[in-house]
């Protein structure tokens, strides 16, 4: 079972780039369930396109896997600020 952290618990410990993520979209989490994740090559893809391409009504949802940690919500967007500055490689 995946362990929901909040985000300072995961602040020193965020995964480098290389490492692959889920990202889970839809109006609540059912249908994001039932849709299923689109892979991606690192957490920071999946989070520029959870905001900068996804619809906003599937943010309601929507969970990003990443290293066997879940992140939902307030933690998405906490995490998105933290690794806006650095580039997508």
């Amino acid at each position: 079972m995946i362990r929901r952290r909040r985000i300072s618990e995961y602040r020193l410990t965020y995964p480098d780039d290389t490492t692959s993520a889920q990202l889970y979209l839809g109006r609540d989490w059912q249908t994001a369930l039932a849709l299923g994740p689109r892979r991606f090559r690192s957490a920071n893809h999946a989070l520029r396109f959870a905001f900068e391409h996804a619809a906003p009504v599937s943010l309601r949802g929507a969970k990003l896997l990443v290293a066997g940690r879940a992140f939902a919500g307030d933690d998405l967007v906490r995490l998105s600020s933290l690794r806006i500055a650095q580039p997508a490689r």
